[in-house]
């Protein structure tokens, strides 16, 4: 059974000003310099860093993060700006190792401490929280997804911080055991429930059902498969969502009989059809043929040998399909001596 990696992320929208801003940057400095107690200017200028912030590498990251603290600092008591600080926070936390990003917490609790009813604040404090958790153990985790359960209880209509609990939840349901991310999932299926629309929500919701469905017995995975393609036709655009599908199969066909297997296979080349370059569904349809391959005769180990030396080739950088492409045709070579080794027994 193979269980699905943890997600992290950063902001994808940026406030109501360009993403790039190198010229109005240096104009609004040379602003803030010559009317430094003007508020107005100094939250112009914010924004724009906090918008750089999310197109930065960490080192670009931090030095924008410190001109942003220094503004927050200047201005203490301007919700704007520190909602700024918040939001380049939020995106350094994308970035960081545990022990930086616990850091990160710290000082976004403080921010939202002086300021709590700040919902933009809230979230980004929900987002690092998120990002922790995709580091973090199984008791870290319970403890950052109590923490993002509180954020979303104060902000109940808040949809973003609702998806980042659902992150959270999803990544604790990596470390949990059946009965725990079954209740897990009950959680983020009450999420998708809530904000039905929301597409990261859903993702999160997708990766606990996968997670779920590598514990389970066969008629749990069934029933497990059978919701990641509602997920799936409702979020149809979505890549994230139909490789979360594409673990489940593999998951349940690693309990099947060839005929089942042969099912799997062609829903999973389907899902390959449908986003060829994603390696994550390329490597799951090989595993599944991998699965195939040890309940079929020579002729058809042959043709799934063919079917994953094309996967190879296609993706040749990807470790996973070729070493099942190499235990493959090992066991082609075994199966093949056994056939020899019968024909001459016959004779």
């Amino acid at each position: 059974m193979i269980e699905v990696s943890s997600i992290s992320d950063g902001n994808e929208e940026t406030f109501a000003q360009s993403a790039t801003l190198n010229q109005e940057q240096t104009e609004l400095r040379v602003l803030a310099e010559r009317f430094p107690e003007d508020a107005e200017i100094a939250g112009r200028l914010a924004t724009a860093l906090a918008n750089l912030s999310g197109e930065q590498d960490l080192s670009d990251t931090l030095q924008t993060v410190t001109e942003l603290r220094e503004l927050a600092q200047h201005f203490p008591a301007d919700a704007q700006i520190a909602a700024r600080l918040a939001y380049g926070l939020g995106n350094l936390s994308a970035e960081q190792d545990m022990t930086c990003t616990l850091q990160t917490i710290a000082e976004l609790r403080e921010l939202a401490q002086r300021f709590p009813a700040d919902a933009q604040i809230a979230a980004q404090l929900a987002l690092a929280l998120a990002n922790l958790s995709c580091e973090q153990d199984l008791l870290g985790t319970v403890q950052t997804a109590a923490e993002l359960r509180e954020l979303a209880g104060r902000f109940p209509d808040d949809a973003k911080i609702a998806a980042r609990l659902a992150t959270g939840l999803a990544n604790l349901s990596c470390e949990q055991d059946l009965s725990d991310r079954t209740h897990t999932v009950t959680e983020l299926r009450e999420l998708a429930g809530r904000f039905p629309a929301d597409a990261e929500i859903a993702v999160g919701l997708a990766l606990g059902l996968a997670n779920l469905s590598c514990e389970q017995d066969v008629t749990g995975t069934v029933q497990t498969v059978t919701e990641l393609r509602k997920l799936a036709q409702r979020f149809s655009e979505d890549a994230e969502i139909p490789a979360r599908l594409a673990t489940g199969l593999v998951n349940l066909s690693v309990e099947q009989d060839v005929t089942g297997i042969m099912q799997t296979v062609a829903e999973l080349r389907n899902l390959a059809g449908r986003f060829p370059e994603d390696t994550r569904i390329a490597a799951r349809l090989a595993l599944s043929l991998g699965n195939l391959s040890f309940k079929q005769d020579l002729t058809g180990i042959m043709q799934t040998v063919t079917e994953l030396r094309e996967l190879a080739q296609r993706f040749p950088d990807n470790a996973e399909i070729a070493d099942l492409l190499v235990g493959t045709l090992f066991l082609l070579s075994t199966m093949a001596e056994i056939a020899a080794l019968s024909a001459q027994a016959q004779e």
